[in-house]
């Protein structure tokens, strides 16, 4: 495997206080690749979707049972895309995994 790379900030914020000074504060801009499960149906096995929300692109996965777990399998299948994956977010609401990356450029 690659060697992790340490994530630079790539954005920043300008903030004012009461007294009219400014303060930049060092953010991050990712992009974000929402993950979900779907289970199987009578026509089809359980598979994970991945869907671009920059580019717009959905890509499904068969289900790994190697993984067992849709956010370790997605987060592999961008690493070997060249997407390093710098930290994920989950929506306990609706079963969602958002992984972003600082990548904005590489198809998923």
């Amino acid at each position: 495997m690659k060697p992790v790379k340490t994530i630079k900030s790539n954005y920043s914020i300008r903030i004012y206080a009461k007294d009219d000074s400014r303060l930049y504060i060092e953010q991050f801009h990712f992009r974000g690749i929402k993950v979900k499960y779907y289970p199987a149906t009578n026509h089809r096995a359980s598979r994970v979707k991945l869907y671009d929300t920059r580019h717009k692109k959905t890509v499904w996965l068969p289900y790994s049972y190697r993984h067992g777990d849709i956010k370790s399998q997605a987060i592999e299948h961008l690493w070997n895309l060249g997407l390093e994956p710098g930290g994920f977010t989950y929506d306990e609401k609706s079963g969602e995994y958002t992984v972003l990356t600082t990548n904005f450029y590489d198809s998923i």
